[in-house]
């Protein structure tokens, strides 16, 4: 298993880090992000450990125990013009592609997801992608994503889905993802190895 979800946005504050960890408190989920990355706010490039810990709602067996979880991220430029001709002129399958695979050219599209979507995705110059590939990781890097989303006004999107949210909608679905929390496919915190 291998999710992106991805942020769109302008820019992030020094402290983003810490005031989305303040924000996701708010919402019942304690998270503390390996003292290592703290200050690596723009530059972080890869896999970003993180102490979980769900405070008042979630799974009886899980509330107020730390877990160790985490998820691969980056921050990147994001070019609407450059995302769009893509878009509509999509690439032609190789040779191998179409004999094996048997895939045919996809049909260009004249927006990358609809025109009010389109009209919010011009307005960003950055996104902050997020990669996660097991279950215990599902509720931190949705709810980082959303929590994000919601600090820089910008949008949220589940590519597997083709779905974009605002802020709102995405913070809303945070005690969902609690409350499937799979514990017995969680981790321990113990500590920070030194």
């Amino acid at each position: 298993m291998s999710i992106d979800l991805n942020v769109y946005l302008d820019g992030v504050p020094s402290d983003w880090i810490q005031q989305v960890t303040r924000r996701l408190v708010e919402l019942g989920l304690e998270c503390e992000v390996h003292p290592d990355y703290q200050s690596e706010y723009e530059t972080h490039d890869g896999y970003l450990p993180v102490r979980i810990k769900l405070l008042n709602s979630g799974p009886t067996e899980a509330r107020g125990k730390s877990y160790l979880t985490g998820f691969e991220c980056a921050f990147s430029e994001f070019e609407y013009a450059e995302e769009l001709k893509e878009v509509r002129n999509p690439p032609k399958p190789n040779f191998v592609q179409k004999l094996l695979f048997k895939q045919v050219q996809a049909p260009g599209r004249e927006y990358i997801k609809d025109e009010p979507t389109d009209d919010l995705l011009q307005s960003y110059s950055k996104v902050f992608a997020i990669n996660y590939h097991h279950e215990s990781q599902i509720l931190i890097a949705n709810a980082f994503a959303a929590a994000l989303t919601e600090l820089v006004s910008g949008l949220f999107n589940d590519p597997q889905g083709d779905v974009y949210l605002p802020a709102k909608i995405a913070i809303e679905a945070i005690p969902t993802y609690m409350e499937e929390l799979p514990v017995n496919e969680m981790v321990p915190f113990e500590g920070w190895d030194e």
